[in-house]
């Protein structure tokens, strides 16, 4: 997300955004969250929580929003599948140990008013 929003203002100079966050108290929602209001920091681009709406994860979202939207594409295969190594590992008695598994942005055209969410 924090590469997504850093394009966003550093290669399309944007200023005024409205981010579509998961829901409260999710986890990847928080983190996904706090790593624009990082961006945002790091560029001195004012931003609060007024300019953040938030959303369920669910399908319907796209019902609910019309333009196509800059976001973030992660592979739930994999990270089931290592979720699965994690967890066979735990059976084996190893360490649990974190694993970060990589995201691709899919950055769509620019329109007038551009939306970010995820």
């Amino acid at each position: 997300m924090y590469a997504v929003a850093e394009h966003l203002v550093r290669d399309h100079g944007y200023r005024r955004f409205t981010y579509l966050a998961g829901p409260h108290g999710n986890t990847d929602a928080n983190e996904r969250r706090q790593a624009v209001f990082d961006v945002m920091n790091a560029y001195k681009v004012s931003f609060d929580e007024s300019r953040v709406a938030y959303g369920d994860f669910s399908s319907c979202v796209q019902q609910q929003v019309n333009p196509p939207l800059t976001t973030v594409l992660q592979n739930a295969f994999d990270m089931g599948y290592m979720a699965m190594i994690g967890a066979a590992e735990l059976c084996k008695g190893k360490k649990c140990h974190s694993v970060v598994v990589p995201a691709k942005i899919r950055i769509r055209l620019p329109i007038k008013k551009l939306y970010l969410a995820l």
